[in-house]
């Protein structure tokens, strides 16, 4: 090669070496724009239709609230709410999203015009699975994991019931908080 590697860069993108910072900002967004995403469309069950991932979100579906049980609706032997298999899409779609844009949802959970800190949190109201290392809850299942506290980020010390009552179903402007400068499980 008898020139720079910017000359080369240039020729090869059909520019000069001053529009070469720009020529190759467009080539890698193409090649961004181009990749498959991930959104979170394919993970509700039918049953739910779209509106799961919003109601998961507001805390309102059986993956929120329900613990494996032996108990009804369970034959006594056969464990039912196994949320190992109840969510069994939700890791496939963690290991497409290590290689592809993940997309956030069409939701008002994740407006980020609404949103002032552009941020999300997860809030776990209680622990669901034995033996996973994130909460207290343990084997059997009914006597061991009935509202057991999470491992992760739930203990709250208040909350601002106006920043998001479409997901709280409480049109209020106050908060509510713990007594005495406690926090604890949600």
């Amino acid at each position: 090669c008898s020139h720079s590697i910017d000359a080369e860069l240039a020729l090869q993108l059909d520019t000069t070496e001053a529009g070469l910072a720009e020529a190759v900002k467009l080539v890698c967004k193409a090649a961004q724009d181009a990749k498959p995403t991930i959104t979170l469309d394919e993970i509700p069950y039918e049953r739910d239709g779209a509106k799961f991932v919003e109601r998961y979100y507001d805390g309102g579906t059986n993956w929120n609230i329900e613990t494996e049980t032996l108990l009804y609706p369970s034959d006594g032997e056969t464990p039912e709410q196994v949320l190992r298999t109840d969510a069994a899409r939700v890791k496939s779609y963690y290991e497409s999203a290590q290689d592809e844009p993940f997309v956030w949802p069409d939701l008002p959970q994740f407006d980020l015009d609404k949103c002032a800190l552009k941020s999300a949190m997860c809030c776990w109201p209680q622990d669901r699975q034995a033996n996973d290392n994130n909460g207290n809850c343990a084997k059997p299942y009914d006597e061991n994991c009935v509202d057991r506290d999470p491992g992760d980020n739930t203990d709250l010390c208040s909350a601002d019931l106006s920043y998001a009552p479409e997901n709280n179903f409480i049109s209020a402007n106050g908060f509510t908080r713990y007594r005495f400068n406690h926090e604890g499980p949600i």
